[in-house]
């Protein structure tokens, strides 16, 4: 049965705040935003939403983090990534227990 996870409702953005919000973090990134009433050749959809509804419900499932929060620790993932890649996998095994604790400590079900 498919399941949806993903931030909370309210907590929405279009797809180009979300790439303004991630290249804040992420030094270095370049990018443009093509406006498609403008004639871009592409489509693109305007907001990524998912409904978590059912997760909600069914799994009393809520989200950890924040999608400020996410993006910025994305940003880092890839930042490590790409300047100390020999790295990685500890720094990814400190996020996932960093999110873990955060987990316990804002009270989700799964993590006590």
């Amino acid at each position: 049965e498919p399941f949806n996870f993903g931030p909370h409702s309210e907590d929405v953005a279009t797809v180009g705040e979300v790439v303004e919000r991630f290249s804040a973090s992420l030094e270095g990134l370049k990018f443009n935003i093509v406006d498609q009433r403008l004639g871009g050749s592409f489509h693109e959809a305007g907001l990524l939403k998912l409904s978590c509804d059912k997760a909600q419900h069914k799994l009393d499932w809520l989200p950890v983090l924040t999608l400020d929060e996410a993006l910025e620790r994305t940003s880092r993932w890839y930042q490590k990534f790409y300047t100390e890649s020999g790295e990685v996998r500890s720094f990814s095994g400190s996020q996932i227990d960093e999110y873990c604790k955060l987990a316990k400590e804002r009270g989700r079900v799964w993590a006590n």
